[in-house]
């Protein structure tokens, strides 16, 4: 049982009984185990008061936590919302709610994700045809740049669970990002859990650093000579 067990809110949660009824499926659930994942359940869920409402059915092992929070700094990513200096992360919340309510969409996949998906992948398959296989330069650099595509738009949205409502699609495609030349599995603990628990933490945000000092991504960081070029 230790394996499946989280931290929330100061409270240890046995995730197990919950992982095949998670609605963003099994994988996802377990980037929170055996970790403090408050700001990770803050950040992933828009409908805080439903989700709330799940983990409240969850068994609560202890309320002694088995790993010291992280404090929040005051005046930054607060994700509770209610206690933050600017409010941003609340107001984001809530305009976003606002928005799928008002356009009566769905925030996860559908038809032209799906359309979009085969598309961009088939644009791949030709392009390394002709660019590889017939040695087309040419048509090996548009490769690369439908390469990017793949890892923007297909497994990035698969590996965020909101590619489709089935966790097995998002599962599928979420392998996209094995396709060209990355780890799924790496990919969510890097993005998922390091880079949206803390964005644009030059200290903590794996995105800030992962190409430093080759190139600049947070203006927080120190600026060297050749960043200018």
């Amino acid at each position: 049982m230790t394996g499946t067990l989280t931290q929330i809110d100061g409270k240890v949660y046995d995730i197990g009984p919950f992982l095949e009824k998670h609605p963003g499926g099994a994988d996802l659930l377990m980037l929170a185990a055996g970790r403090d994942a408050t700001v990770m359940f803050r950040s992933y869920h828009r409908n805080l008061d439903k989700a709330r409402k799940f983990l409240a059915s969850l068994e609560m092992v202890s309320s002694t936590p088995f790993e010291p929070a992280v404090p929040l700094q005051p005046g930054t990513f607060d994700l509770d919302g209610r206690s933050s200096s600017s409010g941003f992360y609340d107001e984001v919340r809530s305009r976003v709610n606002q928005y799928f309510l008002d356009t009566n969409q769905n925030s996860r996949g559908g038809s032209w994700m799906l359309f979009k998906t085969i598309t961009c992948l088939c644009m791949c398959a030709a392009a390394y045809y002709v660019g590889v296989v017939q040695g087309y330069t040419a048509a090996a650099c548009i490769m690369g740049l439908l390469l990017a595509v793949v890892g923007l738009s297909i497994q990035h949205d698969a590996n965020h669970g909101a590619f489709s409502t089935s966790p097995l699609i998002n599962r599928v495609f979420g392998f996209c990002d094995d396709l060209i030349g990355g780890s799924a599995l790496c990919w969510r603990h890097q993005h998922v859990v390091a880079h949206h628990a803390d964005p644009n933490d030059a200290t903590l945000d794996s995105d800030s650093y992962d190409n430093w000092p080759l190139m600049r991504l947070n203006p927080a960081m120190p600026k060297l000579p050749h960043h200018a070029y």
